[in-house]
């Protein structure tokens, strides 16, 4: 199997090539350049292809691990969320609970004031006013 290199394994294996291609293309005593330049060009689009191909790979690691970073956040968010939701329908149960303990109270309160208002006529009282 393949070993898949690491961007900083291409670039130095490519700058090293490069380095190596300028040298070979310096003009000879006799003012020709070499004549494996035709394959030491091909060797520098073959790095720069391996170059590009490890580049994309690791753009599609960044991609992945992003996404999977974003998918946890949003599962994070989601169950924050739900409980914000129950958190919201139990305080309104107990709304709901001391909204009728309240009516109750007022009603029983309203029933003891409307008690003290009424006169109590002692009943010797009715039986003078009476004969």
């Amino acid at each position: 199997m393949r070993r898949l290199q690491t961007l900083s394994e291409v670039s130095a294996s490519f700058e090293s090539t490069e380095k190596h291609m300028d040298a070979m293309e310096e003009p000879s005593d006799d003012g020709a350049t070499s004549s494996s330049s035709n394959v030491d060009e091909e060797n520098r689009k073959k790095m720069l292809r391996e170059r590009n191909r490890v580049h994309a790979r690791l753009s599609r690691q960044r991609k992945r691990q992003r996404l999977e970073a974003l998918q946890e956040e949003n599962d994070a968010l989601t169950r924050e969320c739900k409980m914000a939701r129950d958190e919201i329908s139990r305080l309104r149960g107990l709304l709901e609970e001391c909204d009728y303990e309240n009516a109750r109270l007022r009603a029983w309160v309203d029933g003891v004031m409307q008690a003290q208002r009424l006169p109590q006529t002692p009943p010797a009282a009715a039986a003078v006013t009476a004969g």
